[in-house]
């Protein structure tokens, strides 16, 4: 039992079978086991099994057998649940007990576990633990402190892509186009940040300098329908419309089209004076992403539009068209 490959549930398993048959056996084999002449022969223990490897594999099987055997096991949280809840800390390393211990240094590869796997609340309780003199660049990064990242190390592209994501989605574009603009230092070619960049860009109505980057990616990727996408509406936002047109006629003829580039390709129409067309295309989109027919503009639509020259009674005329068309 000492030298064979045996889990601890194993020999516990073994020993409950045994107490089964021991009665069973033949006078002459109880004799000699009660003698001690009837052990099994010594065999020296396989170097494999000195291994960490096989350490951790044991360990980890006795975890998963007690925790489907032990009649008990509902009273502690089972670590092989599918399921897990998230509003319990599941690792013992996120307990006040074990901040400035010796356990503390193993906290940073749990973290990157657990948000490799998807368990970002448990993460997120594990890093409030970190102490100060363990709150680095990477713990910052964790946390989404992009800012304190960048205080510490300023050409840290992970940080400056997560502070323009920040920026954009607050609708900050001059300071989204300017990381876009240094990520491009490192990546001049990256489509991902050209692209990003041409965004920003057309937010703050500086077309031409949009352009100038779109007309390098649909060189160099023309068959990118994302490319293509924010080349036509730049073209369309410039009045550029002939131009945008023929970009939209190739977005719509995909197998499967997007419903916003029948939206915005009604508005391009729109702006061409062709109304019904413009009509039949802004209905195929609500068809397409199961928008309600009551109000097809939101406000940003409106605003853009107003800033086109269109009217709100223009806009409302729309609407009735929508909705009439059969």
């Amino acid at each position: 039992m000492q030298r064979g490959p045996f889990c601890n549930s194993d020999k516990y398993s073994f020993l409950i079978a045994f107490q089964e048959v021991v009665d069973h056996l033949p006078a002459s084999m109880r004799d000699l086991m009660n003698r001690g002449e009837a052990a099994m022969g010594e065999f020296e223990q396989p170097e494999e099994q000195l291994s960490a490897a096989y350490i951790r594999r044991i360990y980890l099987m006795d975890l998963y057998r007690f925790f489907r055997l032990f009649p008990n096991r509902s009273s502690l949280k089972n670590p092989f649940e599918k399921e897990m809840n998230h509003n319990t800390e599941v690792d013992f390393f996120s307990k006040r007990q074990f901040m400035h211990t010796p356990l503390e240094p193993y906290k940073r590869e749990i973290v990157g576990v657990l948000m490799r796997y998807g368990y970002d609340i448990e993460a997120e309780c594990l890093l409030d633990t970190f102490p100060p003199e363990m709150r680095d660049a990477q713990f910052f990064l964790w946390v989404k402190d992009y800012d304190s990242v960048l205080r510490l190390e300023p050409d840290n592209e992970k940080a400056l892509a997560g502070h323009a994501r920040e920026a954009f989605k607050k609708e900050n574009y001059e300071v989204a186009a300017d990381d876009y603009e240094r990520l491009l230092l490192f990546h001049p070619g990256k489509v991902s940040y050209m692209l990003n960049m041409a965004v920003c860009l057309v937010k703050q109505e500086e077309y031409e300098d949009a352009l100038k980057l779109l007309y390098q990616l649909n060189y160099e990727h023309a068959d990118d329908d994302n490319v293509n996408r924010v080349l036509a509406w730049t073209l369309t936002c410039d009045g550029r419309l002939e131009q945008a047109e023929k970009m939209y006629q190739q977005l719509i003829a995909a197998e499967q089209p997007v419903g916003e580039d029948f939206m915005n390709y009604g508005y391009c129409l729109w702006l061409m004076g062709r109304i019904e067309e413009a009509a039949r295309c802004i209905k195929k989109n609500l068809e397409l992403t199961g928008h309600s027919f009551d109000f097809p503009f939101d406000t940003l639509d409106e605003m853009w539009l107003k800033k086109k020259g269109i009217s709100e009674m223009e806009m409302n005329m729309m609407e009735t068209l929508v909705l009439s068309l059969s």
